[in-house]
């Protein structure tokens, strides 16, 4: 199986064909304005909690935004935030015990 290589510029340039603006989706996400520039202009991948919540505001999925693609099989939203979050949160932890 051929994997494709994702980047960090292809996810910020499907975010901007379909955000437009990035005000909307600050509003909409609570990430500070500064943090969405940078991650933009240095072309880094959100954390998974940040680009879930990127994706909703702007109507989209993480999937498409990393990948170009639909995901294949509907996630409930809610469910998957919490996913993100405690994976982002275990991920935490683990570095506290070293």
């Amino acid at each position: 199986m051929c994997m494709k290589k994702n980047n960090a510029k292809q996810f910020w340039q499907r975010y901007g064909n379909l955000a437009g603006k990035d005000l909307p989706v600050i509003i909409k996400t609570g990430i500070p304005s500064s943090t969405l520039s940078t991650w933009k202009m240095k072309n880094i991948f959100p954390r998974a909690d940040d680009a879930f919540k990127i994706a909703g505001a702007i109507g989209s999925t993480v999937e498409y935004l990393v990948s170009g693609e639909q995901a294949a099989i509907g996630v409930c939203s809610d469910a998957a935030l919490n996913i993100a979050k405690t994976a982002d949160q275990l991920s935490r932890e683990k570095f506290l015990f070293f």
